[in-house]
């Protein structure tokens, strides 16, 4: 940052560190704290302006602007799906400007497409592959891969304790139980 002569480097952990042009640590601030995201906040990249203001990109997919004279958050640029595959996209039955979105980085997201922007988060502790809403648009139905399932409040964002499918079977297993659901779920699952 030429202005105050001060040079900017940051880390996995999201701490943001300034050091004097004698390369002396002046201060650190941590990114996590200033924008109270719960996803990966690693530094992927940082830019400075001359109005004083940095831009961050973080590993866990955000773009956010800071001040760098308050070291405030100013505005969220960009928020998004940062770990593994987009598996699960659902559009509300009854708001067609609300949006879910889910898969392998764990998180259930909330988007107004009018507004352009991400309304709501919820982070689970595993990967899922199917997200749905209610026909009445007031909860949200996923699956995960070990075959559980969660109710959650569309509003809220708030589940319950997980229900395990009747149909989950490890696919590496040898039982032939454990077959016979894969093949009934697939021939059930393809012809309707």
């Amino acid at each position: 940052y030429q202005k105050e002569k001060t040079l900017y480097a940051g880390g996995y952990d999201g701490i943001i560190t300034a050091f004097t042009n004698k390369l002396e640590v002046s201060h650190t601030f941590d990114i996590q704290k200033i924008t109270q995201t719960p996803t990966d906040p690693g530094i992927r990249s940082i830019d400075c302006n001359e109005k004083g203001n940095m831009l961050i990109g973080t590993k866990g997919g955000e773009i956010v602007e800071i001040s760098l004279k308050s070291e405030k958050l100013k505005k969220r640029i960009i928020q998004s799906h940062y770990l593994d595959e987009l598996w699960a996209v659902s559009i509300n039955p009854t708001d067609k400007n609300l949006v879910i979105t889910g898969g392998g980085d764990k998180t259930l997201r909330v988007w107004d497409i009018q507004k352009k922007k991400q309304v709501g988060f919820k982070m689970f502790p595993e990967d899922f592959r199917a997200i749905d809403w209610s026909s009445d648009g007031k909860f949200i139905v996923i699956g995960t891969m070990n075959g559980l399932i969660y109710y959650i409040d569309a509003k809220t964002l708030e589940s319950g304790t997980p229900y395990q499918s009747l149909f989950y079977a490890d696919p590496k297993s040898k039982n032939k139980d454990d077959k016979d659901k894969i093949e009934y779920f697939f021939k059930s699952y393809s012809s309707g």
